[in-house]
This record gives structure tokens, sequence and C-alpha cells, in this order.
């Protein structure tokens, strides 16, 4: 029955109990049926009654003259409540206890599974167990001593039956401790159900539960852990104080845990909190360490059944290289002989304290914890983990390109036994990002999203790959990741101070899919008190006044974006990969006239992407200052083609958007339809104002048609570039700002041969013979030759 007709069938039925009761439909009434026929939501009166006209008489009775619809509800329950204890009454002893036990098993239990704990006992007609409100009524009857030893008889039968440990852990769930080592088994498989099914207040409830039993002191460190992590989900202060209870009361010996306690501080972005905990936990830590003894844990997953219940042993994971195989917590093997002046768990203590602490925006000369700073001689290959935070910091002040990466893929391929926390791993994935070595930073984050599916720990890898996305112009995958975030994490978990990066993150993804009203609707979301505070505050500043200016209101951008720019050069957040602020306010102040202003914002930024050195960060920086020169048609074609090539044939958020704001002023300025004109010739199929998806151009056919459209070589040379096909084009424009043949071959999707044979017939038809030359031919007729976008 679909929801009008349903809709329609409870204002028939309130009519004719309204007959029945003698009463007339007077006019307040008679809206409340309009609101039902037309499907209002909040018209309950058929579920409540369930579809029994006679409850329904019965509760119209009970109302007085006017019911509304709460009231009229309320006695629905009221009488059927009633009923369902007038037939209790005259149910016989097999009935009743054949009643009790399938409303304690409760709905969604199998017949056959139900009916092994209920064989020979005789059913109930007309009353259903698996109503809520039956099966309260039933419960509710009972005494608490009868429903406790209620629920220790059916978990001990069912056990005893050998029904699936899932079911015995939910019937264990509400009984007292004390049970044998099975039922421990029984709890922690049904806490890893719930948890896969995302119902995180029961997987809480049950890990709770768990706790309570004889368990080993590994196992209640890995149960704890698994614990905090569906607490970021439902109950987000007390994860924190979970992961607190590891860092504090862990024994010495265990070091993984206590790191990986440490680690999910961090998660909900709580980082002021997190960092204060971490110098404690930092001074705590014994300042050397002979040697790595005990078992490996992964609290990712849920902590594996123990046959005794006393000596359960977390699951132990093989080293990886990798270091994100098994996790954050994933404990090193034993490592004789290693006596530093900082462990390896200082290490990563104080590593996740400076990553907190960037993450707030203090200032390193504002922190007074005395935890060591990564770098100097605390930080060599002997320490992947110092290394990670060392690649981010290097990333975000756009100092050292190539020495960030080092440190980056130092921290994501540790020695075999080294543990780098998730947190860490992140940071060396996103500063690779920044690098623009998108296909080692999705690879890594790929592993990273795997190792904590299911958990609120995701978060962070997820929202880490979503910005990979943005900037790779994938922007489904963006969107699916984003979805994903919220239901690991919803918003309501995350910290305020970290709240506004979740949101930029949303804004920069619609921004370039352009669904404007959903835009709007994010825009006006309420935000908590306290999220201005930390670097993720620039970050939303940084979207909105893109939202701003495309929605004209140019002068609330400028503000918005210089308040992003002061905070993050404060931050020590000056890489204009991270956020290119100044050239966005240098397009809008050209827009308003104040060119001297413009023209100093693009000339810092442009200073700033040369001193990192990533070619996309140049090219966008050089896209944008064309922009402001009307007659820069030449720089506008070259940066567009740079562009394409440093993002791997494909177009990022951010150059959607620049292209957009080029095509409105398309009429006017020569060198906004150059950058047009472009995008058109070098992105067939996927042009810039194309949205979805934002994958790049459909990928070449590596066969003979490639070949076949490379065509013999012409008799002719000495031709324009007017005489080359799309294909040869598209190959010299690349081919013309220095890419080798490989990287050519990668962007289009080709084969180096194919690029080859383009090269050759260009040089034959353009009458030259070196790439060198290709520059100054190509270059005198940018933008002259090809078709509009």
């Amino acid at each position: 029955m679909t929801a009008p007709t349903r809709t329609a069938t409870t204002a028939t039925r309130w009519r004719s109990a309204l007959a029945a009761a003698g009463r007339g439909v007077d006019a307040h009434t008679e809206a409340l049926l309009a609101a039902a026929a037309a499907g209002d939501p909040a018209v309950l009166v058929a579920a409540a009654a369930a579809g029994d006209p006679a409850v329904l008489l019965a509760a119209v009775r009970r109302c007085g003259p006017h019911p509304d619809l709460d009231r009229l509800n309320a006695a629905c329950r009221e009488v059927r409540r009633d009923r369902v204890a007038e037939r209790l009454a005259d149910l016989s002893g097999p009935q009743l206890r054949w009643l009790r036990v399938r409303a304690l098993l409760g709905p969604g239990v199998p017949e056959r599974l139900a009916g092994r704990l209920t064989h020979g006992l005789p059913g109930c007609p007309g009353l259903d167990p698996a109503d809520p409100l039956v099966a309260e009524v039933v419960l509710t009857a009972m005494d608490s001593t009868e429903r406790a030893a209620l629920r220790r008889h059916t978990a001990e039968a069912a056990h005893d039956k050998g029904l699936p440990p899932v079911l015995v852990g939910r019937l264990l769930s509400a009984t007292g401790p004390g049970w044998p080592g099975w039922a421990l088994d029984a709890l922690l498989v049904a806490a890893a159900s719930a948890r896969a099914e995302r119902r995180w207040e029961a997987a809480a409830a049950l890990y709770s539960r768990a706790l309570s039993e004889p368990i080993g002191d590994e196992a209640r460190l890995a149960t704890l852990l698994a614990l905090g992590d569906v607490q970021l989900s439902c109950a987000p202060e007390a994860a924190d104080r979970t992961f607190r209870t590891v860092l504090r009361t862990a024994a010495d010996s265990a070091v993984a845990a206590r790191i990986a306690a440490a680690d999910r501080l961090l998660v909900r972005g709580d980082d002021e909190a997190a960092r204060r905990e971490l110098a404690a936990a930092y001074h705590h830590a014994p300042a050397t360490q002979p040697s790595w003894t005990g078992t490996a844990i992964d609290p990712t997953a849920a902590p594996p059944p123990s046959g005794t219940g006393t000596a359960a042993g977390p699951a132990t994971a093989p080293p990886s290289r990798t270091g994100s195989a098994t996790g954050p917590a994933a404990a090193p093997p034993s490592r004789a002989g290693t006596a530093t002046a900082l462990t390896a768990e200082r290490a990563a203590l104080a590593a996740l304290y400076w990553l907190a602490a960037d993450r707030a925006g203090t200032p390193p000369e504002l922190t007074c914890d005395r935890v060591p700073a990564p770098g100097g001689a605390t930080v060599d290959s002997a320490d992947p983990v110092g290394r990670g935070v060392m690649a981010w910091r290097e990333a975000v002040a756009g100092e050292d390109l190539d020495r960030a990466r080092r440190h980056a893929l130092a921290a994501l391929d540790p020695e075999a036994g080294v543990v780098v926390p998730a947190a860490v791993q992140v940071a060396a994935a996103r500063t690779l990002t920044l690098t623009e070595d998108f296909a080692t930073a999705e690879h890594r984050l790929n592993g990273l999203v795997e190792a904590t599916r299911g958990a609120g720990s995701a978060a962070w890898p997820l929202a880490a790959r979503a910005e990979l996305w943005l900037r790779t112009g994938r922007l489904d995958d963006a969107e699916r990741d984003l979805h994903d975030l919220r239901q690991c994490l919803p918003e309501q978990s995350w910290h305020a101070g970290t709240l506004p990066r979740l949101r930029a993150l949303q804004l920069m993804q619609l921004l370039a899919t352009g669904r404007r009203r959903k835009l709007r609707a994010v825009l006006d979301a309420p935000l908590p008190p306290g999220c201005e505070r930390g670097i993720a505050w620039a970050q939303l500043l940084y979207a909105r006044a893109l939202a701003e200016a495309a929605d004209g209101q140019v002068d609330a951008a400028v503000g918005m974006l210089h308040e992003c720019g002061r905070r993050c050069l404060a931050a020590g957040y000056r890489n204009p990969a991270l956020l290119p602020w100044r050239s966005q306010a240098a397009m809008l102040e050209h827009g308003r006239g104040r060119d001297a202003e413009a023209a100093a914002l693009v000339r810092a930024e442009r200073l700033a992407a040369e001193r990192w050195g990533a070619a996309g960060a140049v090219a966008l920086t050089e896209l944008r200052a064309s922009l402001l020169h009307a007659d820069a048609t030449t720089r506008a074609d070259r940066a567009v083609v740079a562009l394409w090539a440093a993002m791997r044939g494909s177009w990022s958020a951010e150059t959607l958007l620049t292209l957009e704001r080029a095509a409105a002023r398309r009429r006017s300025s020569p060198a906004a339809g150059a950058a047009l004109r472009a995008a058109g010739r070098i992105g067939p199929g996927n042009g810039w104002s194309v949205r979805a998806g934002g994958k790049g151009p459909a990928p070449a056919r590596k066969s003979a048609a490639a070949h076949r459209d490379a065509g013999p070589p012409p008799a002719e040379t000495g031709g324009g570039p007017g005489t080359l096909s799309a294909a040869q084009l598209r190959v010299a424009e690349l081919a013309a700002n220095g890419l080798p043949n490989a990287a050519i071959a990668e962007i289009l999707d080709i084969t180096k041969r194919t690029v080859e044979l383009h090269l050759s017939n260009t040089y034959r038809r353009l009458g030259i013979t070196s790439r060198a030359q290709l520059s100054d031919v190509l270059g005198g007729a940018a933008g002259e030759h090809s078709p509009v976008c």
C-alpha cells in the first residue's frame, strides 16, 4: 500500500470511528483529516491503532470533543496496551513462556532460529511478539528478577542449541557479569556485527558489557579501543574519556595500545585538549626503552573471540613496510638493543602533540609543555614518525618540495615493525598531495581508509582523500567520500574547531559541481560556538569567499580572503598550493578596479608558488595572473596547458572555478577567451563546464585506431598549427611545455609509440626538427587555431 493510500485509509477510519462514537466532524477535525489525506507525516494514527478500527474507536471515545493528533495517538497506544494486558491474563503458562522468549529475541530473528528456542511451546494467535508495543507490555509485566532469570535461561539455551554467537551476544547484553568464557566471545562477535552495521549505540553497549566479564589485559585494551572507536560516532565525549583511560592506565609494556589511544585522541579534532593529554603522556613515558616486546594489536578491527575469556589476546598482524596494513596500533616486534634518548613511543607522542598544536594554530613559541619539536637532531632516517610531521610542516610552509617529499615517503614506508600513527600517515599523504605525487598519495590513503573502515577513526583518511579528489578533478569520488565521512563520524561528533574543515570540503565540491541550491543550504547551516579557532576556520573562510564571489558579493568575499590570509600567515601556512587565497583575492580586486593591489597579491603568490615548485600551483597562479591582463592570451593558453599536464589530464576544482570566472569575462577579455579555447582544445569531451565526474576525457583506445589517428606522414611541410589534427595538437602542446613522451602518454592514455608518431608527423607538418622549436611555433598562435570551447 502506497503512502497516499495509507493516509487516505487513516482518514476514512478516523471518520468512521468518530461517526460510531456519535460525534460529528467539526472544522478542526476536518483539517486534521485533510492533513492525513494529503500525506502529512505527522499522522500516525493508523500505526498507533495497528490498523484496528475498534482500537481507534475506543481511543476516540477516550479523547475530548476536539481530539488532536498527539492526544489521539497516545490514546490509541493506551488502548492497545490495555488490550494486550487483558490477553496476557488469559494465556496458559506455556503460551506465556513462548511469548516472553519471542519478545526477548526481538524482531528480525529468523523463524528457524527462534523456533529452536521455543520448540514444543504453543503460540499465541493474535499477539505478535515482533510488535514493539506487544514486546514492551510482555516484558514490563514481569518483575526484574523474572526478567533476569528469563534472559539468563534464554542466553544459555541459545548457546547450548548452537545458535549464532551474534544472537547469543544480543541476549547477553542485558544480563549481569559472571558468565563462562563463551559469553565474552559472543559479546565481542555481537559488538563487531553491530559495528559493521553502523549501529553505534548497540555496539558501544555490547563492548561495555564485554568489559564487565573476566578479560585479559591485552584483550581489555583492544576492547577499550574498539569501544572508543564506536563511541566516536555516537558519544564523542565518552570516546575521548575512553582513549584517555587507555593512555593513562595501560601498562608500560602496552606501547601499541597507548600509541593507538593517543592517535585516536586527534580524530574528533579537539586539538587543544589532545595536546595537553599528549604532553602529559610524553613526560610519563620512559625516557629510554631497551627493547620492544608484546603482541601486535589491531584496534581498527573488533577484538577477536577468546576461548577462555581471561587470556584473550588481540589479533596479531604481520609487520608492514607501509605502516598502514594493520593501522596505527600495530605493535612492533622485539627490537633488542634500542636505547635512545627518545623511545619510539615518545617519538610518536611528540609527533602527535605537534600535529595537534599545528592544527590548533598554536605557534611553537607559545607552547610551554616542554615537548621537543621534530626537526634537527630528532629527525633522521631512524625516526619515520618525526619525519611525517616534518613533511607536513615543510609542505604548509612551502619551503622545500623535495625535502618534504622525502620526509613523507619515509613516514609512509618505514622499516619493518616500526609503527607510524594513522594521523601522521594522513599528514604525510596530504604532503604528497601538495607535492603533486597524486598516485602515491591515493595509494596510501586507500590503504588507510580500508584499515579504518567501519570506525570513526576513518574520518581523517576520508577527508584527506576527498581533498585529493578535489585537487585531481574526481568530483563524484569526493562527494562519495564526504558522504561516508559523515556516516562514520557525524557532524555532531566533530569538535567545533575542526568542523569548519568538513564544511569547507563540502562547499568546494558543491561549487565545482555547480549545485547552487545545496551550496546555500551548507552556507546557512549553523556552526557551534568556538569554531573560529584553529586553522580549519581559514579553510572555511576561503571556501565561503568563493561562494560569496559566485553570488556576486565581491566585497564580502575579499574581506573573507584577507582574513583567511591573515590566519594562514599567523599559523605559518604560507604555501599557495594549500590555499591560493592571494590570487583569488587578486582577481576580485581587479574586478573592483584596484589593479595595484591585485598586482601585489599575485606577485607575492607567484613567488611563493615558484619557491614551492609544484607545477600545478605555479600554473594555477600563472593562469589567474594572466586573467588580470586582457591581452595576455599566450600566457593564459600556456597556463591552461600546463595545468592540464600537472593535474595528469583533469581539471581540479580550483581550475574549474577559475575557468568559470574566465567565462564570465570572455567577451571583454581576450585572455579569458584564450584560456577557454585552450581548455576546450586539450580536453575534448570534457570541456571545462562539464561537471559530472570531472575525471577528464574519455580514455583513448590503445589500439590500431590510435595509430590510424596519427595518420601517414603528409607530403606538405611548413604549415602552421592549424594544419595539425586535434590529437597531434594535444601532444604538441604538452611536448612544448617540456613533458617527456612517457608523461604525455600517461596523461592522454595512449601508447608511447603513438606519441612518437604524433610528434614525428607534427614536425613534418610544421617544418621543424626539434621540441625546442615547438614552443616558438605554438606560442605565437596559441588560442587562434582551435574551436571555441
